[in-house]
């Protein structure tokens, strides 16, 4: 009997998260259907990552200028300020500024895995680099790197 039980419970747990699902998802659409409705000149992406929460409503009339529909697809374009690429790609992994009398420059390093295997008893990592370069605040360049493995 307590199998049983056991089992009900974790049935009823199941169709309860499977439930809670559905209404988040079906809250998700009436808010883009909303926001579709309100601003017309919105793509339904950027519309789903306003409902969300990725980005506020707030946001993008401040901004009516951003390239959105990049930001939302996380990818970048030349002439981006700093604040645009933040918004696309997040946090750099590491930031250098300097600062010269004749403005700034600044370089922006995003890292991330590239490739892993495992073999036998050691992990085969090989890491990729993109660097992104600002002249005052604007984005000018970039290019990326992929490094030698590691073997940790």
């Amino acid at each position: 009997m307590k199998g049983i039980e056991q089992g009900l419970i974790l049935i009823a747990l199941i169709v309860g998260f499977v439930l809670a699902l559905n209404i988040g998802e079906a809250r998700i659409d009436q808010e883009i259907v909303r926001l579709e409705s309100e601003h017309p000149s919105w793509s339904r992406s950027l519309c789903y990552e306003v409902a969300i929460g990725r980005f506020s409503e707030v946001q993008i009339r401040q901004n009516p200028d951003w390239p959105w529909d990049l930001i939302v697809e996380r990818k970048i374009e030349l002439g981006m300020t700093t604040e645009m690429v933040r918004e696309s790609w997040g946090s750099p992994t590491e930031h250098e500024k300097s600062v010269y009398s004749w403005g700034t420059q600044e370089q922006w390093i995003y890292r991330s895995i590239a490739d892993s295997e495992v073999i036998g008893r050691l992990i085969v990592v090989q890491e990729k680099a993109v660097f992104l370069f600002f002249k005052d605040g604007i984005l000018t360049n970039w290019s990326s790197k992929t490094f030698p493995e590691q073997y940790l």
